[in-house]
């Protein structure tokens, strides 16, 4: 569904020269899984099943059928011939998305791994961080809020999306249907840090991120008129990492923590926040934790949930998972 111009609000606000688009959709956006989630769900399937081949030819037809995501397609593309050890192809992948105006960090370990040695790698790596330079100076963090179809409970669930996201594709993955159904606005969180053509990260700029969650709830509060600890703060990956890394250094009091997926890194302050209970939830096959957990657990009453079977990647039935927390009294 396209959303007119006229059902948008937009503000800008600086904050320690931060730049933030604040988007309210009114009425609520149709937020039905979309045609691009259910065929990247296909591609997952035949990755996961070893089908690599076939993979690769629907991602392929989704570079023609949709353009508009070309960023994850090409990434996609890569990352598959990177597990399949064929650097060529995976150079050849990159190089043609850059053709496209479409570049990714080629200084990250994910990206040069398998392909530093190549004798285009120099030259590319010099144009995407060129490219990633010039789109950083326009970037500016979005906050969208949606208000709920059912009568508004006065609480709101917080989403900030895992690095190399953003605000669409985590709504895709985490949608707001089943929150606004139950009476909870929900909002997303865009970081202003660029990580690729459209993708955005939260774990490089750790105090300036925490500065973008501070404004995202004084938007909130302006707009709504309630207190922080009505906002259940929760994020996927490097967005769960930030949102713990804004409680421990005492920026925002929400009501609770909803982490999905955190990983190692130096993200957890010192600050004891006592009153806002912080669930982890842990995927089987994921990275480990172990050490800022151990860090987290003294500050903040600290819950973990192991996810069995699971890996870097959120439940298709994450409502489930999400709504006993949020329904429980303050």
């Amino acid at each position: 569904m396209i959303v007119s111009f006229k059902n948008l609000m937009f503000y800008n606000l600086f904050f320690y020269e931060l730049k933030m688009k604040f988007i309210l959709n009114q009425p609520p956006h149709n937020l039905e899984i979309s045609s691009y989630r259910i065929l990247d769900k296909q591609v997952d399937d035949l990755v996961g099943e070893g089908r690599y081949d076939e993979a690769l030819d629907l991602l392929n037809q989704m570079k023609q059928t949709m353009p508009d995501r070309n960023a994850e397609n090409y990434g996609y593309c890569a990352w598959v011939y990177n597990k399949l050890n064929q650097p060529d192809k995976e150079m050849a992948e990159l190089l043609e998305a850059a053709g496209k105006n479409i570049f990714f960090p080629m200084h990250n370990e994910g990206y040069y791994q398998g392909i530093k040695q190549l004798p285009a790698f120099a030259a590319l790596r010099q144009q995407a961080e060129q490219a990633l330079n010039k789109l950083r100076k326009n970037t500016e963090s979005e906050l969208k809020l949606y208000m709920p179809t059912a009568r508004f409970n006065g609480e709101i669930l917080l989403i900030l999306h895992g690095d190399g996201q953003l605000n669409e594709s985590i709504a895709e993955l985490w949608p707001a249907s089943p929150y606004l159904a139950s009476g909870f606005a929900v909002a997303y969180l865009q970081s202003p840090q660029l990580f690729c053509t459209d993708g955005y990260f939260w774990t490089g700029h750790y105090p300036q991120n925490r500065q973008v969650i501070k404004q995202a709830f004084e938007l909130i509060k302006q707009h709504i008129n309630i207190d922080e600890n009505n906002v259940t703060l929760a994020g996927f990956s490097g967005g769960a990492m930030v949102s713990i890394s804004a409680i421990t250094h005492g920026i925002v009091q929400p009501k609770q923590v909803l982490a999905f997926m955190p990983h190692e890194g130096d993200f957890v302050g010192n600050v004891t926040c006592k009153d806002i209970p912080t669930t982890i939830f842990r995927a089987e096959f994921d990275t480990g934790i172990e050490v800022p957990l151990a860090a987290l657990e003294p500050l903040t009453p600290t819950k973990e949930i192991f996810l069995k079977g699971f890996d870097h990647t959120l439940p298709e039935d994450i409502a489930s998972y999400v709504l006993p927390y949020l329904q429980q009294p303050n």
